[in-house]
């Protein structure tokens, strides 16, 4: 059994008689891409594909304004720069003033 597809310094892989396991630890955006196992025994040869998946975030988040004015109506904006994979549905955002979620928040 062998992995193809597969950088060397990217994870490690394990196999013994029966399975091929593919561990990946830290992998960054330029890792992330279909790795293809190779399994064959004389000459039957099978191939199995899986998706490496990595997912960013980034280590700020802007807000805007910085500052709120008590009893006036303000719009705030809170803003995550370079989230991979780009899809709003995996990436939640809250305000919350001290431990309390803020309502009629918009995505």
């Amino acid at each position: 059994v062998q992995w193809r597809g597969l950088d060397t310094s990217l994870g490690t892989v394990r196999s013994d008689a029966r399975s091929s396991v593919l561990s990946v630890h830290n992998a960054s955006l330029s890792e992330a891409g279909t790795r293809v196992c190779v399994g064959s025994c004389g000459t039957n040869t099978l191939l199995r594909t899986v998706k490496l998946l990595v997912f960013a975030f980034p280590d700020q988040l802007t807000v805007s304004p910085v500052a709120l004015v008590a009893r006036r109506d303000q719009e705030v904006a809170c803003t995550a720069h370079n989230v991979t994979p780009a899809n709003p549905e995996a990436l939640s955002l809250s305000l919350l003033l001290g431990d309390q979620e803020l309502e009629g928040v918009q995505a």
